[in-house]
């Protein structure tokens, strides 16, 4: 039972989809980010307010995960411990759920930054016109720099904290290479979009 917050932890580094929920989230809030900006406020101040807000988000969704995550085992040995072969005791971990919420937080802030950081130059009036970033941009290299220390932090804490640092490692570098090749080809779809229009 004690394998299941440790499988929980290794399957939060596949939440890549947080990018794509973080920037439609941010496309539903256009407007208000256009009317901060249009009262004066900078590119900073929206980063912030929003960062606060996701990363508010953020952590409870990784304290409810963990809740779950620990009490799961005790409702499965309820539910099915006379119909196992042999006894359990399940066992509650705080160390393994504390890096189960550091997970969750380090990757929702990683993910947060990319459509974060490119919604601070993007002007008012294209905000009052449509969704954030429909056009490739990067963002700044401060928000490129924070994501790359915030994924590094990730995998770091992966291979320390691993079972098998070996297997850790190679699952982190193929995750990477997925990741910038997935990224490439939605660039290159992108790219071939925008040209033919």
């Amino acid at each position: 039972m004690a394998a299941v917050p440790e499988l929980r932890n290794d399957g939060i580094i596949l939440n890549a989809h947080n990018d794509s929920e973080i920037a439609a989230h941010l496309a539903r809030k256009r407007q208000a980010i256009a009317t901060m900006k249009a009262l004066g406020a900078s590119g900073g101040t929206v980063v912030a307010v929003y960062s606060w807000q996701i990363m508010l988000i953020a952590l409870f969704a990784a304290c409810m995960g963990a809740a779950f995550g620990a009490a799961l085992p005790f409702i499965a040995v309820w539910l099915f411990g006379a119909l196992l072969p042999f006894p359990v005791a399940p066992v509650v971990h705080l160390d393994v759920l504390a890096l189960s919420v550091a997970y969750g937080l380090l990757i929702a802030f990683a993910f947060a930054l990319w459509p974060l950081g490119r919604a601070h130059d993007t002007p008012v009036s294209t905000l009052f016109r449509g969704a954030i970033g429909l056009e490739p941009s990067w963002p700044r290299r401060r928000y490129l720099i924070a994501a790359t220390l915030a994924v590094a932090a990730v995998v770091g804490l992966a291979i320390c904290f691993g079972y098998d640092r070996r297997v850790t490692t190679i699952f982190a570098v193929s995750a990477a290479g997925l990741f910038v090749i997935l990224r490439l080809v939605a660039g290159a779809i992108m790219a071939g979009n925008c040209r033919s229009r």
